[in-house]
């Protein structure tokens, strides 16, 4: 998918240095068309950055589950927050928490 072919080398760069990345969506993001399915679109994008691989289920390659896939992508759906987060009571200290 066209995703996975613009997004794939995250999940490569990440498996080689061993960075990982949090794709955060605001679910009240005011730049973001109503018509968007934001919890659809979250999932694409990580999938897309973990070359197919959604991070359900199995292991991550190093903890002897079924799965020798990574995962470098997670994604962190903020419910109540806007765009730049200054709006959604507690959004802001789950992301910080995420990122830490």
């Amino acid at each position: 998918e066209e995703l996975a072919e613009k997004l794939g080398h995250v999940g490569d760069v990440g498996k080689e240095s061993g960075l990982r990345l949090l794709a955060a969506f605001s679910k009240k993001d005011e730049y973001v068309p109503e018509s968007v399915e934001r919890d659809v679109l979250l999932e694409r994008l990580v999938s897309a950055m973990n070359n197919g691989f959604d991070g359900g289920g199995g292991g991550d390659g190093g903890d002897g589950g079924e799965s020798t896939a990574v995962v470098v992508a997670r994604g962190l759906m903020l419910e109540n927050g806007n765009h730049n987060l200054s709006k959604g009571e507690g959004d802001k200290e789950e992301f910080v928490e995420a990122v830490a």
